[in-house]
C-alpha cells in the first residue's frame, strides 16, 4: 500500500502528497506500520519511482526531467495556479463533493454511525456512537480535501483520489442500513428509500455524463481545425505552407493535448505562448497564425482587426453547458459560444494589402 501510494505520487499526481500525509500518519498512529518501516519504504519507493519517472519522461521529452516535480514547483514555488481561476474555501465540500457522490453524499453521516436505530437515538442521544473502524478510514481523505481547499485554484479532478473512500463508507451505510431493515418496518422502508435515491443518482450521473461530453471544446476545435488543414492541403498540395496554429488559454484547458496534435511531418507547428502581446498580436496584418483557436474574451477584442486583416471566422464552438427545463424536451441542454476557429484567407489578405497599396498610392 505504500509503495503504491509512494509511486501514483511521484509518477502521476504528485498532489497526491496531501493524501499521502495523512494516510501515513493515520497508519502509524493505528500501528499499522511502524515508523522504521515507513521510512524504509518510503525512501525506496520514492527512489524506484523517481528513477522509473524521470527515465521514461526524459526520453520522451527528450531532455532531463520530472513532470510532477515541475507541476509541484509550478503550483507551491512559483504559486501560478491561481491564473486558471479561483473558488472559495468551502467549495469542495459545498459543490464538488455533493456533485460527485450525488446520493452517497447522503448516506456518509449512516456509515459513520455504529447503531442505525435512528428511533432510539432520538429518544436516547447517548446511542449516537461513531464507528470509529469506519472514522479512521474517513478522516484522512478529509483532511487531504481541507489541505487541498487552502489552494485557490480548485477543480474536481483535484479530489478524485479521494473520492473511493467517500464511497466506501456509503457502502458501510447501505450494508448498516440493510441489517437494520430486518428489525422493523421503519428499517424496511428506510431501505426502500436507499435504493430509490441510488438509482436516481445513477439516471443524474449518466445525464451528467452527457453533458460532460460538452466541456471539451478546446478538443473538438483542434480537431476541427486539423480536419480543415488537411482538405485544404489535399485541394491544393502543391502550396508550400506551413501552418502555425495559435492555441488561446481556454482551448488549452478544455481538451486540446499532444495526441491530438499532427506530425510536423504535415506542415504544421502550433503555439500555446501565453505571452499576452502575442494574444493581441494574432491577427495583426504580419502575424505568422494561419489559424487561431480563440477565446470568447479574445475575440470580442479583436473580432474587427482579424476580419480586417484576412481572418475569417470558421465556426464557433459552444461550452460551460447548461441545464435548462424545456416544454418540449423537458430537459435541454444550452451552451455559451466558448471559442472560436479562424483562418488567415490568404486572398482576403491580398485584397486588403493591394487596398492599402492603392490608398497609399493615392496620397
Amino acid at each position: 500500500a505504500v509503495f503504491l501510494l509512494v509511486f501514483s505520487t511521484v509518477v502521476f499526481r504528485c498532489d497526491m502528497l496531501i493524501l499521502l500525509g495523512p494516510i501515513g500518519l493515520s497508519m502509524l498512529i493505528t500501528r499499522d506500520i511502524s515508523f522504521l518501516n515507513a521510512i524504509i519504504f518510503g525512501i525506496s519507493s520514492s527512489m524506484i519511482s523517481l528513477a522509473f519517472t524521470v527515465g521514461c519522461d526524459s526520453y520522451f521529452w527528450q531532455r532531463l526531467v520530472w513532470p510532477e516535480g515541475e507541476v509541484l514547483f509550478f503550483n507551491t514555488v512559483l504559486n501560478k495556479s491561481s491564473e486558471w481561476g479561483t473558488m472559495p474555501f468551502h467549495w469542495y465540500f459545498t459543490n464538488a463533493l455533493p456533485k460527485s457522490l450525488l446520493g452517497s453524499f447522503v448516506l456518509l453521516p449512516f456509515g459513520l454511525l455504529r447503531n442505525m436505530n435512528l428511533w432510539e437515538m432520538l429518544h436516547s442521544p447517548s446511542q449516537l456512537q461513531l464507528d470509529w473502524q469506519v472514522v479512521k478510514y474517513l478522516l484522512p481523505a478529509v483532511t487531504f480535501i481541507v489541505l487541498y481547499s487552502f489552494l485557490p485554484h480548485k477543480e474536481v479532478r483535484f479530489i478524485f483520489p479521494a473520492l473511493p473512500i467517500f464511497n466506501m463508507v456509503s457502502g458501510v451505510a447501505i450494508a448498516k442500513i440493510e441489517r437494520y431493515s430486518l428489525k422493523s418496518n421503519f428499517g424496511k422502508a428506510f431501505l426502500l428509500m436507499t435504493i430509490l435515491g441510488l438509482l436516481l443518482s445513477f439516471f443524474v450521473a449518466c445525464l451528467f455524463l452527457l453533458i460532460s461530453k460538452k466541456n471539451y471544446p478546446g478538443g473538438w476545435g483542434l480537431l476541427y481545425t486539423n480536419e480543415h488543414i488537411l482538405n485544404r492541403q489535399n485541394q491544393d498540395p502543391d502550396m508550400n505552407l506551413i501552418d502555425l496554429v495559435h492555441i488561446g488559454t481556454y482551448a488549452a484547458m478544455t481538451g486540446v493535448t499532444r495526441y491530438l496534435q499532427l506530425p510536423i511531418e504535415s506542415g504544421v507547428a502550433y503555439s500555446k505562448v501565453e505571452d499576452e502581446h502575442i494574444r493581441m498580436a494574432v491577427c495583426a496584418i504580419n502575424s505568422p497564425f494561419t489559424y487561431a483557436i480563440m477565446d470568447k474574451e479574445y475575440y470580442s477584442k479583436l473580432s474587427k482587426q482579424c476580419n480586417a486583416n484576412g481572418y475569417e471566422t470558421l465556426r464557433i464552438f459552444g461550452g460551460e453547458p447548461k441545464l435548462r427545463l424545456n416544454g418540449k424536451t423537458i430537459i435541454k441542454i444550452e451552451l455559451e459560444p466558448v471559442l472560436f476557429i479562424l483562418h488567415r484567407n490568404i486572398s482576403l489578405r491580398q485584397r486588403y494589402l493591394e487596398s492599402l497599396k492603392n490608398k497609399d498610392e493615392g496620397e
